[in-house]
């Protein structure tokens, strides 16, 4: 499987803009990759696709819930790369 950093190199071959939400990623670490940082909102409503790499913790457990998903642009891919508990709550979402 391919890491972020992979799929940031891979997906700047073919033109596409990369945007990113981290609250413990260096506004640095950002420029340095040259990806732009925003936030869980406009992430959510600028997307294409979206991979979601976050631990299941206290703080990332309704990361992705109903009503961030009604955020996302129609036809949005909501790639899931955490936990697999996730998939299963997403799925009835989607329905």
């Amino acid at each position: 499987m391919l890491s972020p950093a992979e799929w940031r190199k891979k997906a700047k071959v073919f033109g596409y803009q990369i945007i990113a939400f981290d609250p413990y990623v260096s506004i640095s670490l950002f420029s340095e990759l040259g990806v732009e940082r925003v936030d869980q909102m406009t992430l959510l409503s600028r997307s294409d696709v979206i991979f979601l790499h976050c631990p299941l913790l206290p703080e990332t457990k309704h990361l992705i819930n109903q009503e961030t998903i009604a955020l996302m642009k129609p036809g949005a891919i909501l790639i899931n790369t955490a936990r697999a508990r996730w998939s299963r709550n997403l799925i009835s979402f989607a329905a």
